[in-house]
């Protein structure tokens, strides 16, 4: 999926724990600043607390094919998200413009924004894994597919093991879009549930919603499976629903993360 909500759930972003720690993955297995399985950011839309560790390339890219409730189809890719160690708690994050085609019910083609924006982790308080993403997306993308200004975000990831393999995690965050009307604030929280099912293959279950102070809230609930490949590597397939009208009807996706250290 997108590095963040869809486009047609929150439009401009195109900035995302696992949280289905995969077993043999949980953090507890390695020190955070090296862990021994890759965790990525993807396929949900709730970021990891975690950095990569410095010095560490991961790449996670996948597609998505969406159908709106207006009847938009909408296919995006390749989702690409560059990841970057460059300190023991920190990444650069770097979000490659995605190609869009469209049915509404013409045939539209164009690209994404640029996401640009780091992570860092904060550590634990309260027995909760906090961390923070301050991002900007830059309106390099095409016309009807960009808000056509520089949007900056900023999200709180959150993180706590529940035992017995579960876990939950979310982000809290806002963005600042321009439109039609200047800049349109809109809020955005995530919350998702997962564990590992046997060996090397995880799942999670997610809501997430937006609610911008102009225009229809947006919901949906999200549900995906992950697989480590190998210790560096991973695929993973998902799927969710609008909960309300402004909603996407439905959306599937897939994709693929590698790490270089």
């Amino acid at each position: 999926m997108s590095r963040h909500f869809p486009p047609p759930l929150l439009p401009g972003l195109t900035a995302l724990l696992l949280l289905a720690v995969p077993a043999g993955a949980a953090q507890g297995s390695a020190s955070p600043a090296e862990p021994e399985f890759i965790i990525t950011d993807r396929p949900d839309f709730t970021e990891s607390t975690l950095a990569v560790p410095r010095r560490t390339v991961q790449i996670e890219a996948g597609l998505t094919w969406l159908r709106g409730s207006d009847g938009t189809k909408t296919l995006n890719l390749p989702e690409t998200l560059l990841r970057w160690g460059v300190g023991g708690k920190t990444e650069v994050r770097l979000g490659i413009p995605d190609a869009l085609f469209q049915r509404s019910p013409q045939r539209i083609t164009g690209l994404s924004d640029t996401y640009l924006g780091f992570k860092r982790e904060l550590g634990k308080y309260g027995g909760f894994d906090l961390a923070i993403i301050p991002a900007i997306n830059l309106p390099t993308g095409s016309a009807g597919f960009s808000t056509g200004g520089v949007d900056p975000e900023f999200v709180v990831a959150w993180a706590r093991d529940l035992g017995g393999s579960w876990a939950v995690s979310g982000l809290i965050g806002a963005a600042w879009l321009r439109d039609t009307g200047g800049r349109n604030l809109s809020p955005f929280v995530t919350v998702s549930v997962g564990r590992p099912i046997r060996g090397r293959l995880s799942t999670f279950l997610e809501y997430a919603g937006t609610f911008p102070e102009h225009g229809s809230d947006s919901q949906l609930l999200h549900h995906g499976y992950l697989y480590l490949l190998n210790r560096n590597s991973q695929i993973d397939i998902h799927g969710g629903f609008g909960l309300v009208r402004a909603a996407p009807d439905f959306f599937i996706g897939a994709g693929y993360s590698v790490r270089f250290r």
